[in-house]
């Protein structure tokens, strides 16, 4: 009777250890195509902030000079 107890064990043990690590393999390939959805995220995310387009400013510093000087003046400030 023992013997039928220890053989029922190494089957039941055998199976469930295959079990568990199918459901760990099965859980990290979910991790992994999560963590792909990440960082595809993550690309289109600085694909978006690399598309700035920086304008040159044209404006010489004497016009800088008399805009701020006509705006000081008439609001009666210096």
């Amino acid at each position: 009777m023992e013997k039928w107890k220890r053989d029922r064990k190494e089957i039941f043990g055998e199976e469930k250890r295959e079990l568990l690590e199918k459901k760990q393999k099965e859980k990290k390939e979910r991790r992994g195509e999560g963590i792909e959805k990440v960082e595809e995220q993550m690309e289109v995310h600085y694909r978006k902030r690399e598309k700035k387009i920086w304008k040159e400013n044209n404006i010489k510093d004497e016009e800088w000079r008399k805009y701020f000087k006509e705006l000081l003046d008439g609001s009666g400030c210096g």
